[in-house]
């Protein structure tokens, strides 16, 4: 298998109306995080949701960066702004909520390039902590991430509330 970046690889942030073409891969991610072990359940209407709540932030305190080969997206991966908590400064942060490359293309780089674009938005930024969530199960992202700077901080347990037995 090739595992060369594709020359015909271009990233470039997203419009709006790139949200619409995303579904695909949206979807793609979600389902191979509960495949890595994340306990979500994804409404029919997720990925609408997801546009639904995205689409007025771009440009302001969100930014989407979609990989494209042969004119079609392979991967995107979605940065926004927040603050931490007064309590923990209140801050200025960065947060990566998703990122996805498609099986096609996936270590091939092009996660890499995404992490690369979200990164330099956050440095012009000037924030000193930009954080992500990786699921733990998914050993290749962590080593990417661990790759470009990121130390473990929080694990995050779940406890899943079962049905009652009739």
């Amino acid at each position: 298998m090739n595992r060369e970046i594709p020359s015909d690889l271009v990233v470039r942030e997203a419009s709006g109306a790139d949200l619409d073409l995303l579904k695909e891969l949206w979807e793609g991610l979600y389902r191979h995080q509960v495949e890595h072990g994340m306990n979500v359940t994804v409404p029919a209407d997720g990925f609408a949701l997801w546009v639904k709540g995205l689409r007025p932030l771009l440009g302001r305190f969100a930014r989407v960066w979609v990989a494209w080969v042969d004119g079609a997206p392979q991967g995107f991966l979605c940065a926004r702004l927040r603050n931490q908590p007064p309590h923990f400064s209140g801050e200025p942060t960065g947060f990566i909520s998703d990122v996805f490359v498609g099986d096609r293309l996936r270590s091939r780089g092009v996660g890499r390039r995404l992490l690369d674009e979200a990164l330099g938005w956050f440095d012009s930024q000037g924030l000193g902590r930009v954080e992500l969530q990786v699921i733990a199960g998914n050993p290749k992202a962590r080593e990417l991430y661990v790759q470009l700077g990121f130390e473990d901080e929080l694990l995050q347990m779940v406890r899943m509330r079962r049905p009652a037995r009739a």
